[in-house]
């Protein structure tokens, strides 16, 4: 059973249950035998999605930005954040690790260009739902890791070789350790990058809604509801009507239809939106 955060808690205490503090320790420990990391973020919230980095930054291999999810993103922002990290002196790509896309200038970077095999350890650390294991299972040419659409499937850190002679640490996803600001504590909601009901789904969703305009559009045109100006708990309703979720008397499930909403658009189906920008 997950515990729901009401709104205001999810912001003073964030959300870092014991299991990821005890994980982050020995994901630490692990990454020292790396020769890489690769920092996996999602496209669509790159700066919300950046959790601490594991082990002491002056013994920290070299780390790789790898802006995944990519397909679901904005196109011209994520090549902004991509100018962004490199910026500021960080080698960073955008991918999508569902497909397998964009990962040869990334494979290159391991191998060399050559593509030899080489034994390389290579440490793949991120917030839960971000993509690793998939990233995973690409660079290893198969299906090596378990991969899903929700937080929380990969649960202890573990090696996994590879045919190129690459090692791989597939690690569980750790958030944020400490208070969150208002904006990140939604971000992550929408994303899933915390359990799905570990906060208030219709909040989430009101949320999202409120902040990109466009998405709402696209909520009201798959669901005939009307224009976007509908405010976002008319425009779930709408959203309950056109679904049947209704309970008792009529009465639109607000909660489900929230939670319709935020999983069509962490699977893209009302088009490729980014949360986030480097200069916003």
């Amino acid at each position: 059973m997950v515990t729901r955060f009401p709104a205001g808690d999810v912001m003073k205490q964030g959300y870092f249950p014991g299991h990821m503090a005890a994980g982050g320790r020995t994901i630490a420990a692990m990454v020292r035998a790396a020769d890489v990391l690769l920092h996996v973020l999602d496209a669509r919230a790159p700066k919300s999605t950046a959790g601490k980095l594991p082990g002491d930054r002056r013994r920290r291999p070299l780390v790789l930005v790898v802006l995944n999810k990519s397909d679901l993103a904005d196109p011209s922002v994520t090549d902004r954040w991509v100018r962004y990290f490199k910026e500021q002196g960080e080698w960073a790509i955008a991918v999508d690790s569902h497909a397998c896309s964009g990962i040869g200038p990334m494979v290159r970077h391991l191998f060399g260009a050559g593509g030899r095999s080489v034994a390389v350890s290579v440490a793949v650390v991120g917030m839960p739902n971000v993509g690793k294991s998939s990233l995973i299972n690409c660079l290893a040419g198969r299906a090596r890791a378990p991969r899903g659409d929700r937080p929380g499937i990969t649960k202890t850190p573990q090696w996994i070789g590879t045919e190129r002679g690459l090692r791989l640490l597939d690690t569980p996803g750790v958030t944020h350790p400490g208070t969150l600001d208002e904006q990140t504590a939604w971000t992550l909601a929408c994303l899933g990058v915390v359990p799905e009901n570990a906060v208030d789904p219709v909040v989430s969703a009101s949320w999202l809604l409120d902040r990109l305009p466009d998405v709402a559009s696209a909520v009201a045109g798959r669901h005939d509801a009307g224009g976007r100006t509908l405010p976002p708990k008319e425009l779930l309703a709408a959203v309950a009507a056109y679904r049947g979720l209704l309970g008792s008397g009529g009465v639109p499930l607000l909660e489900q239809a929230a939670i319709v909403v935020l999983r069509e658009f962490r699977q893209g189906k009302l088009g490729r939106f980014t949360l986030e920008t480097p200069d916003g």
